[in-house]
């Protein structure tokens, strides 16, 4: 019966504002920004050393937890929704495929530009100046940039939103079901053959296919299936997972990687991240009434709003602050005391209110700093409203941004096998990016619709 529904023809379009949206998509990026701070287990031992611990590792009994937080699922249905929604809002106004695309191009990857742009000049010097050694300095800045390796498949999937909905709409679960066949067979040739090269396309299969189950949610298909359909939803997700992960032993069981471990559910993403995705939306669904009327409240709305207008900020820089803390923690005098305590120790867990909230103070210094940069490009999508732009610009900056995100998240803001120890392909592919999006609200700009 819940096929049946899921199957039968929308029965809205655009619809009302689902206030449940904006929440998870503001919440999920910082439930993900204090998960990462409370995996990293850094700490010295009496000989001054500096230890590299993963919570995770440290703790096994805390990788159930990830079923949890690992929201970054949530994220993806709530941006299939906002992104669908947008869609078919911007062409009922009459509007292309070109303007629409770089209005997104801009709300995504705008805030970016700031940080990379920091990151690159701030680890040229450091490695030049020689305050810090090469191996470490690599390491640091693969940390920092982990957060990029989201955007670069993210933005290809809102690149591909118009041809997914399309798709969508006249198809319906035929289509989710064919992107997950899809992702099979490449889970059987990358672990079960041994072609690990081909596992990387469970980047765009995986997400993409959570991708695609957001839009029964924005079309109405899934919250007109009821009750019935969201348990099922949630048992067939957690029950599956306790299957493949501790009965048949398919996957791990924490749904993010593990240092040590050979196998990961994220490093290419498995069908387990499918199956999670599964199960938070029918939780999130049986929630969603109640979560509704406790959006409707004025103070509560307003807070969600805030939170939302910052949760791409704190998301770029929270691992700079973190390491940016624990590298003053080092150096500073009193340091060794206060990184004392070996990760899961007792005293490690009394600490982790503390850190947690330096780590919350200075993020949102950061945040204060370069949130008008995300004003900015709120307002230059404002000016896009009602002008025709070129597609070709802003699919070729979508490529090139992608290219240099995923560059940025597999080798940190310096290569060491370079003369000066820069990025130079991503740099430029990057840079290129905004020159091609630079151009095309120029034109916007002198050819209104």
């Amino acid at each position: 019966m819940a096929t049946a529904v899921l199957a039968a023809p929308a029965t809205t379009t655009t619809g009302d504002r689902d206030r449940v949206v904006d929440l998870v998509r503001a919440v999920s990026l910082l439930v993900v920004a204090f998960g990462h701070w409370l995996l990293a287990g850094v700490w010295m031992d009496s000989a001054g050393g500096v230890q590299v611990d993963h919570l995770l590792a440290a703790a096994p009994w805390t990788r159930w937890v990830t079923w949890a937080a690992q929201v970054i699922g949530l994220f993806m249905l709530a941006g299939a929704y906002a992104n669908a929604t947008s869609w078919r809002n911007h062409t009922a106004r009459g509007g292309g495929y070109g303007g629409w695309l770089t209005g997104r191009f801009l709300r995504l990857l705008g805030p970016t530009l700031p940080f990379v742009a920091f990151w690159v000049p701030t680890a040229w010097v450091l490695g030049r100046a020689g305050l810090v050694e090469p191996a470490v300095l690599r390491q640091a800045t693969q940390v920092v940039a982990v957060p990029v390796w989201f955007l670069a498949v993210y933005v290809l999937l809102v690149a591909a939103t118009p041809a997914l909905l399309a798709w969508h709409d006249r198809a319906g679960v035929r289509v989710l079901a064919a992107i997950v066949a899809a992702a099979v067979v490449v889970e059987v040739v990358s672990r079960g053959l041994g072609v690990e090269v081909v596992g990387w396309l469970q980047f765009p299969l995986v997400w993409g296919a959570v991708h695609q189950f957001g839009f029964f949610w924005q079309d109405g298909r899934l919250r007109a299936a009821g009750r019935r359909t969201w348990v099922a939803l949630a048992v067939v997700g957690f029950g599956g997972l306790l299957l493949v992960t501790s009965v048949l032993d398919l996957y791990p069981v924490s749904m993010v990687g593990v240092p040590g471990e050979v196998r990961s559910n994220n490093t290419p993403p498995s069908l387990a991240i499918v199956l999670l995705a599964c199960a938070h939306l029918g939780v999130l669904m049986l929630a969603h009434a109640r979560l509704t009327s406790w959006l409707a409240r004025p103070t509560v709305w307003r807070a969600t709003g805030r939170l939302g207008a910052m949760s791409m900020s704190v998301y770029l820089w929270h691992l700079s602050v973190m390491v940016a803390v624990l590298g003053a923690a080092v150096v500073l005098p009193g340091g060794a005391r206060l990184l004392s305590a070996p990760a899961n120790s007792p005293t490690w867990w009394a600490t982790r209110p503390g850190w947690l909230l330096t780590y919350t103070v200075v993020t949102l210094l950061v945040v204060r700093l370069v949130l008008p940069v995300e004003r900015a490009t709120v307002a230059a999508v404002a000016r896009l409203r009602g002008c025709q732009v070129d597609a070709r610009r802003p699919v070729l900056a979508t490529l090139l941004a992608c290219g240099a995100m995923a560059a940025f998240a597999g080798r940190g803001f310096t290569v060491v096998d370079r003369p000066a120890g820069i990025p130079v392909e991503a740099v430029v592919a990057l840079g290129a990016a905004g020159s091609l999006v630079a151009g095309a609200l120029r034109s916007a700009d002198r050819h209104p619709h």
